[in-house]
């Protein structure tokens, strides 16, 4: 069965991108363009992993992480904190939300796909 991951991004591109790589690698996934919305598709859909964005519209990354952390269903998913902001303190911040990980953009994807199999039983 293959694992489903919902990417938020605000940005179509990086969420069009990111799909089609993590398709390649066996993975299902599903799109949100703003922490409002991941927080419903992450309720509905149950995704196995979420990589959120951190700088959306509406509502920031770090906001969303912290509602879908402390919702019943949706507490054990893990989340990659994406960001082009690479300081220890972004980082810092990202983990004190609930971010389960960090990773930099643009996507290194082998990076990402290592991240997410360190979460996902992928055999």
């Amino acid at each position: 069965m293959k694992k489903r991951v919902l990417i938020v991004d605000d940005m179509q591109m990086n969420r069009e991108l990111t799909a089609r790589l993590l398709k390649i690698h066996g993975y299902e996934t599903l799109s949100a363009k703003d922490g409002h919305q991941a927080i419903q598709m992450s309720i509905d859909e149950l995704p196995d992993i979420i990589l959120m964005d951190i700088g959306l519209p509406v509502m920031d990354g770090w906001e969303a992480t912290r509602i879908i952390k402390q919702t019943e269903a949706t507490r054990n998913i893990p989340i990659i904190a994406l960001s082009a902001n690479v300081l220890e303190e972004y980082i810092q911040m990202a983990g004190e939300a609930g971010c389960d990980a960090y990773e930099s953009k643009p996507i290194n994807i082998e990076s990402l796909i290592k991240t997410i199999d360190t979460f996902l039983d992928t055999e």
